[in-house]
């Protein structure tokens, strides 16, 4: 078994459940194009597009704003899609 850092350790378990699962998605402030302060979620966008790996504003009441858009589109997508 490799051994790897937390931080390692954290960007794997992004990868995994990415991968396995399209609706997954990760948000949050300087996590997108930067990797996040300690690099947790580099290399996320570039494999997983800028649609499911995105940087947040840094107030909280917009990102929230954000994220209940994204889940009313996503709903509405599937819905008008017959899923």
């Amino acid at each position: 078994m490799a051994e790897l850092s937390i931080v390692e350790a954290i960007n794997d378990c992004f990868q995994v459940e990415l991968s396995r699962d399209d609706s997954v998605m990760v948000l949050g402030e300087d996590v997108g194009r930067a990797g996040g302060v300690f690099r947790a979620t580099a290399g996320l966008r570039d494999k997983f597009g800028a649609n499911r790996c995105f940087d947040t504003p840094l107030a909280e009441a917009v990102a929230r704003a954000q994220e209940a858009g994204r889940k009313y589109i996503t709903v509405a997508s599937r819905v008008l899609a017959g899923k």
